[in-house]
């Protein structure tokens, strides 16, 4: 089984997200950033206030990945778990809450009943989206407050933040928007109304209890070492206590755990990293090959390299995903990459912007100029202008446009 990560301390920290949620309970909408260098325990901390909330709250819980290329990437999971929750809903209730323009915004909430093309006026569209999303969620929580949370948001985009703006102006709604972020949240982010919450190191009393509490039987002087190498870093505690070995840096850690893994373990963990998202169990094995089967899995999950939920499995971390990268040749990347972008055709399931990036990152740059142009056609349906934008820019330079092609990018 996986070990559960260990949590200490962070009074102050689990007072200030109690202080925000009582204000939403109290009917104000709230935003709330969480912020500090990689590995001081965000998403921890996050996870485990949210844990309390799970019987008075609807809780929604997304993320962002550095290599995602989706409309409203930032609420693409988020939306999700809406999903799954608006599905067990009547279907004349279903059919009554999920309008057209949010239906044509995430399709999956539903097949659209407006036309795909573009909107007659774009931006009273993604209003009415906003005032419908907002309407939908206030029916999903039955009465009770909202709390959507948003995790590495340093990798959000402007059109999910224009949205959230939009709802977080709604009057009377009991919402809190929760983040986890590193340093530098791109502007558009930035113009939300945050409530910021700092997360600094670990006091070097509660980093010798976390690392006493993942390594128990060792010395005192082990201890002392890895609470002293880590500087109240609770990522690098974890790995210092795994590696059983000095080191220089977290990255030198992970590297010399990933290079003694076995060799099916070691491709699993390599197809994990170089997909930058999550990915499905099946497909996972399929790429990985042999060798890369539940054995390999269950050694990942045990040694908290990966995390599954539900059918998809993912880096625990972006830091042991940028670790593993960093161990990778760039041979092995662009071959990873293949096989992914072969994958996922084969499979017919694949998101545009997803074969875009692994095409692109194998060399084929006409294959992937024809995903990026249709990623472009939908997220202009879905209402995501800056998105659609930055794929056409991004068509223009991977090869030569046909004429007509060319033309309609400039329309």
């Amino acid at each position: 089984e996986p070990a559960t990560p260990v949590f200490v301390g962070r009074a102050p920290e689990l007072a200030a997200l109690a202080e925000a949620f009582a204000e939403v309970r109290a009917g104000q909408a709230r935003a709330l950033s969480v912020h500090g260098p990689s590995g001081l325990g965000k998403t921890t901390l996050v996870r485990h206030f949210l844990t309390g909330l799970a019987a008075e709250a609807l809780v929604l819980e997304g993320r962002c990945y550095d290599r995602e290329s989706v409309p409203h990437k930032a609420l693409d999971a988020l939306i999700d778990d809406l999903a799954r929750k608006v599905a067990r809903l009547p279907p004349e209730r279903r059919a009554a809450l999920v309008q057209p323009e949010l239906q044509r915004m995430f399709p999956v909430l539903g097949p659209a009943t407006v036309p795909g093309g573009p909107a007659v006026d774009p931006h009273g569209a993604r209003r009415r989206a906003a005032q419908a999303l907002g309407q939908l969620l206030v029916a999903v929580a039955d009465g009770r407050p909202l709390v959507l949370w948003i995790d590495d948001l340093h990798w959000g985009d402007g059109d999910s933040a224009a949205l959230l703006a939009e709802l977080l102006a709604r009057p009377g709604l009991p919402l809190l928007l929760l983040a986890s972020h590193r340093p530098g949240l791109p502007a558009t982010w930035a113009t939300l109304p945050w409530r910021r919450l700092d997360l600094a190191p670990l006091e070097p009393a509660q980093a010798h209890a976390l690392a006493e509490q993942l390594a128990p039987e060792a010395e005192h002087g082990v201890t002392a070492r890895i609470v002293a190498e880590a500087a109240g870093n609770p990522l690098f505690i974890a790995e210092l206590v795994r590696h059983g070995a000095p080191a220089a840096s977290l990255e030198q850690a992970l590297q010399a755990r990933y290079q003694g893994l076995p060799d099916g373990a070691r491709r699993l963990l390599g197809a994990v990293a170089v997909a930058g998202r999550p990915l499905a169990q099946a497909l996972l094995g399929e790429v990985a090959g042999g060798g890369a089967g539940e054995l390999a899995l269950s050694r990942l999950r045990a040694e908290r390299w990966v995390e599954v939920r539900g059918q998809d499995v993912d880096a625990v971390h972006d830091r042991v995903r940028e670790a593993v990268l960093g161990a990778l040749q760039a041979g092995e990347v662009t071959a990873w990459h293949r096989r992914l972008a072969g994958a996922l055709e084969a499979a017919g399931g694949g998101h545009p912007e997803h074969l875009l990036e692994h095409w692109r990152r194998a060399g084929e740059p006409v294959r992937a100029q024809a995903h990026a142009l249709l990623a472009a056609e939908r997220a202009m349906a879905a209402l995501a202008f800056e998105h659609a934008a930055r794929l056409l820019a991004l068509a223009t330079t991977l090869a030569p446009l046909a004429p007509g092609r060319a033309a309609a990018t400039h329309a």
